[in-house]
């Protein structure tokens, strides 16, 4: 029986990281309560029954206690692992990345269903995923998508024209050669760079391996995805993406 103080959620594991001796601190994306902060007491011990349920990349069921400022997780049963990515430097690296982003973007508390099933995606998407830069766009932009924000591709934002040969991250949309001095920081965006967005928009991540966008295409897709995620959302370069520049030069090169 599960008193007035115990509540069962579902969730994922974005972060997880020692405390004292024996306990381990555990940040939770669930699809019921939002990020929440919860103490898995005695979780780095050998014998316990919490430890593989908060593991990094660990999908399951919990069931806690709520204190003051921590939950506690009492009791927890686990629906999926990505244990693979901890043996795949540059897949752990991307997840890591997707679990940032959605841990930045929300609010401790903060429900959003769309984001935590598109983090859940994203994971799945990795196992076996040819080009990890293109998935990440993919994952960028759904997930300016799951918060509410669209890019106007429909004309000129400005003026209406058709004439779209650049997007502005402050306007939201694309902007015509006669309206781009509005923004100086307006990036080139050619037709087919549209379509790749419009593409990722309507498909699931998976899908993402069956497209091959050269490197001029996954420049403007970076620099789109990084512009809106800055002004709309405002998330800065994250830690994990650093990481990701410095340690796999092939993405590296893509990114930048």
């Amino acid at each position: 029986m599960i008193s007035m103080k115990h509540f069962k959620t579902t969730g994922a594991v974005l972060r997880s990281r020692p405390l004292g001796e024996s306990d381990r601190l555990v940040t939770l994306l669930t699809w019921e309560k939002g990020k929440i902060g919860a103490v898995a007491k005695g979780a780095r011990k050998t014998k316990s029954k919490l430890a593989a349920g908060v593991d990094l990349f660990v999908y399951g069921n919990y069931v806690l206690y709520e204190g003051k400022n921590l939950a506690t997780i009492t009791q927890q049963e686990i629906l999926e692992t990505f244990n693979h990515l901890h043996h795949q430097p540059e897949g752990y690296a991307y997840a890591s990345y997707f679990a940032e982003l959605a841990e930045k973007i929300l609010m401790e508390g903060e429900k959003n269903v769309p984001v935590s099933n598109l983090l859940l995606e994203g994971w799945r998407a990795l196992e076996g995923v040819k080009d990890y830069n293109l998935l990440a766009r993919a994952f960028e932009i759904k997930l300016l998508s799951s918060s509410g924000y669209h890019p106007y591709f429909d004309g000129c934002i400005n003026c209406g024209s058709r004439d779209r040969e650049y997007f502005s991250s402050r306007m939201g949309g694309l902007v015509c050669y006669n309206c781009v001095a509005r923004d100086s920081m307006a990036i080139s965006f050619a037709p087919g760079t549209v379509s790749l967005v419009n593409y990722f928009l309507t498909r699931d991540l998976a899908e993402t391996d069956v497209i091959k966008a050269g490197y001029g295409q996954k420049s403007e897709l970076y620099a789109f995805t990084t512009g809106l995620m800055e002004h709309y959302l405002d998330i800065r370069e994250c830690k994990s993406l650093q990481y990701i520049k410095q340690h796999f030069s092939s993405s590296s090169r893509k990114l930048s």
